[in-house]
C-alpha cells in the first residue's frame, strides 16, 4: 500500500530470500552459507534473544550486497523487510531518503502469526522466543536508526496505512 501510495515499486526481502541463501559462497558469506547448509548454529532454538538476533544482523550484513545490487538497478521502490539493517542502508543512500517503519509488539503479533512460515503448533514458549527476537532487532535498529539520524516511525496500529503513506510523502517531498 505505501508503495503504490508513494507511487513507487515494492522490494520485499522476503520474496528473495531462498534465492540469496542459495548463492551464498563459504569464502564470502560464511554465515548465509551455514544456513543454507543446515548448521546446527543457526537453528538453536534455546540461543538467547540477543545473540539469535546478532547473529542474523550478521546473515543480513553478508547479505545486503545482493539485495543492494538488485535495488540499485530497480528505480524509486519501497524496500521491506527485516533483513535491511540501518547500517547498511546508511552505505548507500542518505539518511534522508530511509524511514523505518517499526512495529510495536500488539502490532506484529497477530501479523507475525498470520504468515504461512510461521508454524501452526507455535506454542507460547516458542511464541515468546520469536517475539524476543524480533524485539532484539527492533530495539538495535531503534538504536542505529537514532546514531545515524534516520527517520522512525513506530507502527502500533493508531494510525492508518493512508495516514503514514501522507506523512512519508510530505518527509520525501513527493
Amino acid at each position: 500500500m505505501l508503495a503504490s501510495a508513494c507511487d513507487h515499486g515494492l522490494y520485499s526481502t522476503d520474496e528473495h530470500f531462498d534465492r540469496h541463501a542459495r548463492q551464498a559462497r563459504q569464502s564470502t558469506q560464511p554465515v548465509m552459507f551455514a544456513y543454507q547448509h543446515d548448521d546446527p548454529m543457526m537453528y538453536q532454538q534455546d540461543q538467547p534473544a540477543a545473540e539469535k538476533a546478532a547473529l542474523w544482523r550478521s546473515f543480513y550484513a553478508e547479505r545486503f550486497p545482493m539485495i543492494g545490487a538488485e535495488l540499485a538497478t530497480a528505480g524509486p521502490m519501497v524496500a521491506e523487510g527485516v533483513d535491511l539493517l540501518p547500517d547498511s542502508i546508511a552505505s548507500v543512500a542518505a539518511s534522508a531518503r530511509a524511514v523505518w517503519l517499526l512495529p510495536t509488539r500488539s502490532f506484529w503479533e497477530p501479523r507475525h502469526f498470520s504468515r504461512e512460515y510461521v508454524e501452526a503448533e507455535y506454542t507460547a514458549d516458542a511464541a515468546e522466543r520469536g517475539w524476543a527476537y524480533y524485539a532484539a532487532m527492533i530495539d538495535h535498529h531503534h538504536e542505529r536508526c537514532t546514531v545515524l539520524g534516520q527517520y522512525v516511525i513506530e507502527v502500533d496500529g493508531s494510525v492508518t496505512a493512508e495516514q503514514i503513506a501522507t506523512t512519508l510523502t510530505t518527509h520525501f517531498g513527493l
